[in-house]
């Protein structure tokens, strides 16, 4: 065997160990990929389960906040209304009151899914679930009531109602706590174009750069569920003369929510 023939052998094992130390390389490189996109999808997962019971916790943290608090501040203003009067019939009629909102505080903790889920808004509707709010806060017998609804009542979605329904129970529950309101007036319009929820007391008022600053009155949490429907929220008080809070949410905000 000639030297030439030496030289075509060496060339051909160098190309054979040069392509499979190449393919080896590739190999390594592509498992490395594979493994780093294992362990990317795993942490996104993690992190998306992780988002996933934040927000379930919130939203338990505000069902407790906005439903089973606003309940419990109105059996606290009914408690104290019996310690007041000396009228043995009224004291009657609101330690019947006081019984009913016990139970509905004892059926809210014992159905915190079922109310998570807002079903029961889906069953008796938003108009429906305000006027009941503010028959119990009537019954109570220190705030003067009123609900006017204008316009046709239509649906605006299950889930869009629970948003607007939460919406109303803090503020209404603000006026319960903080205001000193001897009236509360509360208006569902249901316009041609969009809904509009207005509440009116007469109580304090405050100053709402203050609450601004400090997010207090929840009035952060009600902006920003107007805003997951499309809509605005508008807050107006004067000290010593009271608030008022608007909420206009359009009716595509059905959709906004099917989509989601």
């Amino acid at each position: 065997m000639n030297d030439h023939n030496f030289i075509v052998i060496g060339i051909i094992g160098t190309l054979i160990f040069l392509s499979a130390f190449i393919a080896l390389v590739v190999l390594m490189i592509v498992l490395r990929k594979k493994m780093n996109q294992h362990h990317h999808e795993r942490q996104q997962l993690l992190l998306a389960v992780i988002r996933e019971s934040e927000r379930t916790l919130q939203q338990v943290s505000r069902e407790v906040h906005d439903n089973i608090g606003q309940l419990a501040s109105l059996h606290h203003m009914t408690v104290r209304r019996i310690e007041k009067t000396l009228d043995a019939h009224e004291r009657e009629q609101l330690f019947e009151s006081a019984y009913r909102i016990s139970a509905l505080i004892e059926s809210n903790c014992s159905n915190l899914g079922y109310s998570l889920n807002g079903d029961y808004i889906k069953e008796r509707g938003l108009s429906n679930m305000i006027q009941d709010d503010i028959e119990h806060i009537r019954a109570a017998g220190e705030i003067n009531c009123h609900v006017d609804i204008v316009g046709d009542v239509r649906s605006l979605g299950s889930s869009a109602e629970v948003v607007i329904y939460r919406i109303a129970q803090e503020a209404i529950r603000n006026v319960i706590k903080h205001a000193s309101a001897t009236v509360l007036d509360t208006r569902l319009y249901y316009n041609d174009d969009d809904f509009e929820l207005v509440i009116r007391d007469n109580g304090n008022g405050f100053d709402i750069e203050k609450i601004g600053e400090t997010g207090g009155l929840g009035i952060s949490n009600m902006k920003e569920r107007a805003q997951v429907l499309q809509g605005k929220l508008k807050v107006a008080s004067i000290q010593g003369v009271g608030s008022c809070i608007i909420v206009t949410i359009p009716y595509s905000s059905k959709d906004i929510m099917q989509g989601l």
